[in-house]
């Protein structure tokens, strides 16, 4: 199942104070989520829900058409979510193409947020540092930090706990130059059936995963 997720930790430095800066919202932000953030009770939170949600949308869309390009301020969110933001955070809402659902979870520190085009997935947050475990040398290769690979161990935990994978691994194949989605696979054999989201900010790392058709 394409699916994406996304989390943003609230007490990074530049998460804060981010309403009032005119250049970054206007670049990221359609003229309606602007409207939203301006009216809405809690401009702060609204904005980093709004974010959370275009990332989580694109992951999950560039699942289904590879050669797209990411542009901020065109995922937006649906006209009847920002209604709804400008009075209180929601619980849920669907992106503007109706074939896509968000989920946020969020509390002070931290915003989670996923895309899924079926059921709501299994996801997980933890703080980096917390995660143990080993990858094999091909999961290696797409590892760029320390919260990239923690992240990475983190999924194979939920595909442990809530997929029966004895072996999970998490790796991302390279087509020319740059790597392709992570994909999951048990024991170096493919599991396309199961859909996989990684995320990481700050002090913070998010994993997502579901089986196809759930």
């Amino acid at each position: 199942m394409p699916l994406g997720n996304d989390i943003v930790d609230l007490q990074e430095a530049r998460t804060l104070e981010k309403t009032r800066d005119a250049r970054f919202l206007a670049r990221v932000f359609s003229p309606a989520e602007q409207t939203c953030l301006r009216e809405a009770q809690d401009p702060a939170l609204t904005l980093w829900l709004l974010w959370s949600a275009k990332e989580s949308l694109f992951k999950c869309r560039k699942k289904l058409e590879p050669a797209l390009v990411f542009s901020h301020a065109a995922f937006s969110v649906s006209a009847q979510a920002l209604q709804t933001m400008r009075k209180a955070p929601p619980t849920g809402a669907l992106h503007e193409q109706a074939d896509i659902s968000i989920q946020w979870a969020w509390n002070a520190d931290y915003i989670h947020c996923v895309a899924f085009t079926s059921q709501p997935p299994i996801s997980r947050v933890s703080i980096v540092g917390e995660t143990r475990g080993t990858l094999n040398p091909q999961e290696e290769e797409s590892v760029h930090s320390q919260e990239s690979r923690e992240v990475r161990l983190l999924a194979k935990q939920l595909l442990r706990d809530h997929h029966s994978l004895l072996q999970p691994e998490i790796v991302r194949t390279k087509e020319g130059s740059r790597f392709l989605p992570p994909e999951a696979r048990e024991a170096g054999q493919a599991r396309p059936e199961l859909g996989i989201s990684l995320s990481h900010d700050g002090r913070y790392i998010a994993a997502a995963v579901s089986r196809l058709g759930r």
